[in-house]
């Protein structure tokens, strides 16, 4: 299993969360609680809608940084197979023999399929901003 490494975006979306309350807090009069219990209490609200804003985003990363991994080992495994049946079909070892058109259809549709897979894991997982 892979283990979660803080990297420096993470750093990052801390500072941004120390930035954010400090901010809300100049943004509201800074008065005894008791006195204005309505004040602190949107204080409060604002500072947890941008915690659990963070919190879905550290999330989102990680389930996108967890599906790539797992994306980039099994196409890394079906390359190796493929090219595996490419040394086998050019040297003859353990008897492996495909027909040229068959064995370039394999090889041909699984390159295929792993330029598309890129392509999809790209575009969905990391979409444009606009």
């Amino acid at each position: 299993m892979i283990k979660y490494m803080p990297s420096r975006t993470d750093k990052n979306i801390i500072e941004g969360q120390t930035k954010i309350r400090s901010l809300l807090a100049d943004d509201f009069e800074l008065v005894p609680y008791s006195a204005h219990p309505r004040s602190r209490t949107k204080v409060d609200e604002e500072v947890r809608k941008k915690q659990l804003e963070n919190d879905a985003f550290l999330q989102d990363m990680e389930l996108k940084r967890t599906t790539l991994n797992r994306l980039f080992i099994f196409l890394a495994c079906e390359t190796i197979l493929v090219f595996s049946f490419a040394l086998c079909q050019g040297t003859g070892w353990l008897n492996f023999s495909l027909e040229e058109w068959s064995f370039k259809l394999v090889v041909t549709a699984t390159l295929i399929q792993i330029t598309f897979m890129l392509q999809v894991a790209v575009k969905h997982l990391f979409p444009q901003r606009k």
